[in-house]
């Protein structure tokens, strides 16, 4: 006797979704590269560019401290630890700031500062221990 084969019937197989590996499109590469010639392109007509660089104050302050950790204020705004032996040097425009050097543990110094045009004004701070 022949038989036939039967043919099984098989469930509705559901194909997984084909995971595709991130690729950007085409139109986002072209927006960023376009983007990029535009503005590397306006910087090339700048002034400070041309110039050899942004303008640099020539006035300022130059602060030292026989502390490390101490930390410099200047009008109620922070501007950086003095932990350079060199001292911290900040381009200010003329005029009156008042400067501040803190520290926890040590009595906190202020200083009125007069910068004038085209010089530095140089400050060597001493901060002393609090008594407890």
């Amino acid at each position: 006797m022949n038989r036939r084969p039967q043919h099984r019937i098989r469930p509705n197989r559901v194909r997984p979704n084909r995971v595709r590996p991130n690729r950007v499109p085409l139109v986002r590469v072209w927006l960023v590269v376009v983007g990029l010639a535009l503005g590397l392109g306006g910087f090339a007509g700048c002034n400070w560019m041309t110039s050899g660089g942004p303008k640099q104050l020539r006035q300022g302050i130059l602060v030292k401290c026989n502390h490390p950790k101490a930390t410099l204020y200047i009008d109620e705004r922070i501007v950086g630890t003095l932990s350079r032996p060199k001292g911290l040097r900040v381009g200010l425009s003329p005029g009156t700031y008042r400067v501040v050097v803190r520290l926890p543990g040590y009595f906190t110094r202020y200083v009125n500062v007069k910068v004038r045009s085209d010089e530095y004004q140089k400050m060597n701070v001493v901060l002393r221990r609090e008594l407890d």
